[in-house]
């Protein structure tokens, strides 16, 4: 029978909530799932699934809220990628502090999160890393909304929440004007990855091809593509067809 347990951690003195799920049987691996923007632990399209395949194929899971989002301290509004990339960071130390047996860890991230795990590669400790429809230039994808105001209110324009939001749909200042520096770093990182699996969608309504083709190129060592025909960003209708090559891929 699976396990689960809630867990807490303190990232940027913040609590961070989180929840690791135990295979059945005994396992040293495991899979760190990283979250869109809007998403939570509990609601992540796409990811959810994963999840649940990844755990019936023997693997220890791990999700967890980033500040600003479902059980974790913040509002979404006090987000910004340097707070989250600490939130992440600080998990994959808590993961091998809790659990001494695990000896591969994997990251998956979709959307923005794809864009958090990416900042971890330099991380010698990671295996292996799953990128799922994310944007490769930040400042471009979010700058369009930036005039340099104290805050944006996301409400306004054609963007909307794929999740439930804690408190307003705004982002302050200090999200974008650190987008230039997260996005260099982003392109400096992924070079060191090892191993990638990266799954795109043709015509996403949210990420262009354009913002989201440059990746597999970005990456300069075991590299392999998934690319599914659907305008979805939450790839609706393909998760069997993920799944499978997900496991499949955490399993060569």
């Amino acid at each position: 029978m699976n396990k689960k347990e809630k867990v807490n951690f303190i990232s940027n003195g913040r609590k961070i909530v989180g929840l690791l799920e135990y295979p059945a049987l005994a396992s040293n691996n495991a899979v760190i799932f990283s979250h869109g923007l809007t998403n939570s632990k509990d609601k992540s399209a796409v990811l959810s699934e994963i999840k649940e395949a990844v755990l019936d194929n023997g693997i220890i899971t791990f999700s967890f809220d980033y500040y600003g989002s479902g059980e974790s301290d913040g509002l979404f509004k006090e987000k910004t990628f340097s707070r989250m990339y600490q939130n992440l960071k600080d998990a994959i130390n808590f993961l091998l502090k809790q659990d001494k047996n695990i000896k591969n860890i994997f990251l998956c991230g979709k959307s923005v999160g794809g864009n958090l795990i990416g900042l971890c590669g330099d991380d010698q400790r990671i295996s292996g890393y799953i990128f799922i429809v994310n944007p490769v230039n930040l400042n471009s994808f979010f700058g369009k909304h930036f005039n340099g105001q104290d805050e944006v209110d996301l409400s306004r324009g054609k963007a909307q929440p794929s999740g439930t939001l804690k408190g307003d749909f705004v982002l302050q200042k200090d999200f974008f004007i650190e987008l230039p520096d997260i996005d260099k770093k982003f392109a400096q990182n992924v070079k060191d990855i090892a191993r990638a699996l990266i799954i795109m969608n043709q015509g996403d309504e949210k990420v262009t091809r354009e913002n989201s083709n440059p990746l597999y190129e970005m990456l300069q060592n075991q590299k392999e593509l998934m690319d599914i025909e659907t305008h979805s960003h939450d790839l609706q209708g393909h998760e069997k067809q993920i799944d499978e090559r997900v496991i499949n891929w955490l399993n060569q």
